[in-house]
């Protein structure tokens, strides 16, 4: 008889062991499932801050230029705007055109997205109300921001699409300078914003029939990728004169990335 309180005791002590783990199991589940599952609504960590973009492309689509490294760039920079659909951004505007035997207004693709709220969860404050009504604006936010991404990805997947598949024609001849003061006209349309003329082009120019020492690209950050070239002194010419002309035009900058880089790297118009 002595020792049934014993055993008792240790009934009571598993019995304790296991609401214990049923309490821990039951927070552990519903709190990774964001309470019942609501994913809508699970926290989001802050996005960086993405400033409108006015992003014109010149592809070189002549016989000069090996059409495997355009093709490739092309997809690159494709996977890119689409990953910069992202909250916290205000848009961007995006016209690839070709460079050809004449490179004037020769648009291959244009389209543009907008800005997109941002979705990070607001923080706890001094004032409990204030912040009640913060987090349920914020539950209303974060589903329908997501939605307008879907929308938007979406809506520009066929403008992507047909820059990943890009297959034409090359021509002969090469105005590079006609896709310069195409890319003018089009950043007058935004004054006030950060402007990117990304090149895809050996830079070979023999066309001067566009050549104008008007043309326009004052506050514009210049780079060319897959820059084929072969002899490391005609390279370093060929980066002098450029940096040299857009800088007359205007430009904040000028870079060159080789093949190499531009793969390795998957170099596109981030700076």
């Amino acid at each position: 008889m002595a020792s049934q309180p014993k055993n008792q005791r240790i009934f009571l002590k598993q019995r304790l062991v296991i609401v214990l783990l049923c309490v821990v199991l039951f927070i552990l589940f519903f709190g990774l499932c964001g309470c019942g599952g609501n994913t809508a609504t699970a926290d989001v960590p802050p996005t960086p801050y993405h400033p409108f973009l006015a992003l014109v492309v010149c592809a070189d689509n002549t016989l000069s230029y090996p059409q495997q490294f355009l093709q490739e760039a092309m997809r690159n920079l494709a996977d890119k705007i689409s990953s910069s659909v992202v909250p916290n951004s205000q848009g961007m505007f995006v016209d690839v055109n070709l460079i050809e035997a004449s490179s004037l207004q020769d648009t291959f693709v244009t389209f543009s997205t907008p800005a997109i709220l941002d979705i990070a969860k607001p923080q706890p404050g001094n004032d409990p109300y204030q912040y009640a009504k913060a987090l349920s604006d914020w539950k209303k936010k974060v589903p329908m921001v997501n939605a307008l991404i879907r929308s938007v990805q979406a809506r520009i997947k066929p403008y992507l699409d047909k820059m990943r598949s890009i297959h034409l024609q090359e021509v002969g001849g090469t105005d590079e300078n006609g896709c310069a003061d195409t890319a003018a006209s089009e950043f007058a349309h935004f004054p006030n914003t950060n402007k990117v003329l990304l090149y895809v082009s050996d830079m070979q120019n023999n066309v001067d029939t566009q050549f104008s020492k008007h043309i326009n690209l004052y506050g514009v950050k210049v780079r060319t990728i897959y820059r084929v070239c072969e002899v490391q002194s005609a390279c370093e010419q060929n980066d002098a004169f450029w940096s040299k002309q857009f800088t007359s035009w205007g430009a904040t900058s000028y870079e060159a990335f080789s093949p190499a880089q531009s793969s390795a790297e998957k170099i596109t118009f981030t700076f």
